[in-house]
């Protein structure tokens, strides 16, 4: 077990059975609150239910479970649905992650009854490969926001019979929200008339300094209002490059007929407000379109060129990758180096029998892992043993 620097590591220890359990590695940075089960949980099984609490967004529910493999099916389900209707009444996005010792592709009543489950709650499974020991599906991963998934999948994990299962969110943009300025538009104004009422004004030489700086800013801002007076608008914190003025006067001329026909009720003005509306979500769309299309033909040549007009419009703004800075091993042992964490990570991936093959002999070192893998017997050795835990030291 290791400690990651900016993570925080939370453990559920199996009362009924020493060295094994649940671990959450979360950053630091997020609010963490374990939800406590109104539900029954069957026998020699675990369900623990974390909300994740962001800045900007909203919060997201994450539950992982095990189900202990002597529990009767048909409990299973019950249990399924349980948690699922209490999932539902936090009225959030939520993932089920775990092994349900339950094999989906089995067809049997019972996950025939689990995807009617699924239905029910609108959910949608997202594993669909062999997960143990490459004969069934016993780890399940559901979530009722399959829009918000980029990626996910699962492969093999070094030592054990379960393949390592993840998924992959989109990152949330916090939108901001438009805000409302004033401005003068000074387009129509002519500045010789505007320079020429301004120099008539007159200093009173009686007053203070003071004094007259105030009057004459009042009489400038007078003229300024009869010439280009202050108006007000709401505007995007950003705007698209594509976005051009004739879209900006289209969609004026929208906002100013849906208060027209809003206030007037008149059947002829809805008809004019659809129209332009219309108008304004069609010519939208294609200079949308034609400007990413022009800029992906000058950027055919030029990989980063192209990645980065993906990434404008996809929304995608920027990679998260977090460094591990150090590692600390069980005997406390402090690593800082990067290609020492490396290495020490690297070996949790290496069957210690294929070390001793020829490398040059490629299939004999496959079929050997693939034995070893595949072998309920067989433990992987590595030199960073997992060790315990203690409450105090967590």
């Amino acid at each position: 077990m290791y400690l990651i620097d900016g993570y925080s590591l939370y453990r559920f220890d199996r009362t009924y059975n020493s060295g094994v359990g649940t671990l959450f590695y979360i950053k630091s940075h997020y609010n963490v609150e374990f939800l406590d089960t109104h539900f029954a949980i069957p026998e020699h099984s675990e369900c623990n239910i974390l909300k994740l609490q962001f800045a900007n967004a909203k919060p997201m529910l994450i539950c992982c479970m095990y189900i202990h493999p002597n529990i009767a099916k048909n409990n299973v389900v019950v249990f399924f649905r349980n948690v699922n209707a209490f999932l539902c009444s936090q009225n959030l996005e939520y993932f089920i992650i775990g092994d349900l010792n339950l094999d989906l592709l089995k067809k049997c009543p019972e996950s025939f009854q689990l995807f009617f489950a699924c239905k029910e709650f609108g959910l949608w499974q997202l594993i669909d490969g062999l997960t143990f020991k490459g004969q069934s599906l016993l780890d399940h991963m559901y979530t009722n926001r399959k829009v918000n998934i980029i990626q996910n999948g699962h492969h093999p994990w070094g030592g054990t019979d379960h393949d390592l299962t993840f998924v992959v969110r989109k990152v949330s943009r916090q939108k901001m929200k438009p805000m409302l300025i004033s401005y003068r538009n000074y387009q129509n104004v002519d500045p010789i008339l505007l320079s020429t009422d301004i120099a008539k004004y007159r200093f009173d030489i009686s007053a203070s300094i003071s004094e007259q700086m105030l009057d004459f800013n009042n009489y400038v801002l007078t003229q300024l209002d009869k010439y280009a007076p202050v108006k007000k608008r709401y505007v995007k914190p950003k705007m698209n490059n594509w976005y051009t003025s004739e879209l900006s006067k289209l969609r004026k001329q929208r906002d100013k007929l849906h208060k027209l026909a809003h206030t007037s009720k008149s059947d002829g003005d809805f008809k004019k407000f659809r129209w332009i509306r219309n108008r304004y979500n069609t010519k939208l769309t294609q200079t949308k379109k034609y400007y990413y299309n022009v800029k992906f033909k000058e950027s055919a040549k030029c990989t980063v060129s192209l990645w980065n007009n993906v990434n404008n419009l996809t929304g995608f703004r920027k990679k998260q990758c977090i460094s591990i800075p150090k590692l600390v091993l069980p005997n406390n042992v402090v690593i800082d180096s990067p290609e020492r964490i490396n290495e020490k990570l690297a070996e949790q991936f290496i069957v210690s029998q294929v070390s001793k093959l020829p490398a040059n002999d490629l299939d004999l070192e496959i079929n050997n892992y693939c034995r070893n893998y595949n072998n309920d017997d067989s433990v992987l050795q590595t030199e960073a043993q997992i060790c315990e835990v203690s409450t105090e030291e967590v």
